[in-house]
């Protein structure tokens, strides 16, 4: 009868642990578009978070966002390879270098919102997907938006 609380207890815990994930991603991610197909997990870190986006059964694609203060992102000019637009807000596109050899094509982007800085990548398999990604990402609704 114990170990079959304690099994109970432990269960429970994991159901709560995941209703907070999913609501800390709900909470401090930006907003996907509805029909997007694509949902958010979040990590904390000390003073900075991170959003993972991506399509379930689906690994070839995925956008991520840091907000924080301190972003590991400085843009080159030589590297830009389109613009765009968050909100109302003009953006500039630079490729990535993919580091995990499951990705092919990438890129990123800085938006300010407030005091936070939001870096902003996209990895795909190919160009076609890393265009829908980057489009994707500029229909992403942050927090504060004007």
């Amino acid at each position: 009868m114990h170990v079959g609380n304690l099994i109970c207890a432990t269960i429970l815990v994991c159901i709560a642990s995941s209703a907070t994930a999913d609501d800390a991603a709900a909470e401090r991610c930006p907003k996907l578009p509805a029909n997007s197909g694509f949902t958010w997990t979040y990590q904390r870190g000390p003073d900075f978070g991170v959003c993972y986006a991506g399509k379930a059964g689906d690994s070839t694609q995925v956008i991520g966002v840091y907000a924080g203060f301190a972003p590991d992102f400085q843009p080159d000019p030589k590297k830009i390879i389109r613009r765009g637009k968050i909100g109302t807000d003009d953006v500039q596109w630079y490729r990535k270098q993919t580091m995990d050899k499951q990705f092919k094509v990438g890129a990123e982007t800085l938006y300010s919102r407030g005091q936070a800085i939001n870096h902003i990548w996209v990895l795909a398999q190919d160009e076609q997907s890393l265009s829908a990604l980057i489009s994707l990402s500029e229909s992403l609704t942050f927090a504060n938006a004007k």
